[in-house]
């Protein structure tokens, strides 16, 4: 709905920028890259945004007939940096492999400067923030946004002594 009013109240025209906290590609196929265009969001990862993002995202359209979304590449990733942590431990006992994973440093296809917090397990890594294309911009199909700027992961989350979540204590 706020896309559609956003639309007939012409604020693109008033130079009112849309931003959204969270866009998959699909919303973006389902509610028309046009009608999205110019529109901010965060995303971890862009299929296209670079090389290794491209090659898995082809392999990934070849083998299903979609593109990738960063949900379908991030669980992809996990599973990797899991099972790279079971090899790392010798085993897959649940302490050791934690063991692996607490304070390890990676970068793959979708994660760019990525460690596991000790204090909580959450993964850190850069964050994009991006904008969708208008359509005449696009080089092909589902091509349709570009990164504006990058989020060190670092500064991408709030430190956990910030927070005010006791949970991990």
């Amino acid at each position: 709905n706020v896309v559609k009013q956003y639309n007939e109240f012409k604020l693109k025209d008033q130079n009112i920028k849309l931003a959204v906290g969270l866009l998959f590609d699909t919303d973006i196929t389902a509610l028309g890259q046009d009608a999205l265009a110019g529109t901010v969001y965060t995303t971890p990862w862009l299929w296209n945004m670079d090389d290794q993002s491209k090659t898995f995202a082809d392999k990934f359209l070849k083998r299903t007939g979609i593109r990738p979304t960063f949900a379908h590449a991030g669980n992809y990733s996990a599973a990797w940096q899991y099972m790279d942590a079971v090899r790392r431990a010798g085993s897959d006992d649940a302490d050791a492999v934690v063991k692996q994973l607490e304070g390890y440093k990676f970068s793959d296809f979708f994660i760019r400067n990525g460690f596991v917090r000790p204090e909580d397990h959450w993964v850190q890594h850069d964050a994009l923030i991006a904008q969708v294309k208008p359509k005449s911009e696009s080089k092909e199909n589902f091509d349709y946004s570009k990164v504006v700027s990058t989020i060190a992961a670092e500064k991408a989350s709030r430190p956990l002594s910030e927070a005010g979540c006791t949970m991990p204590k």
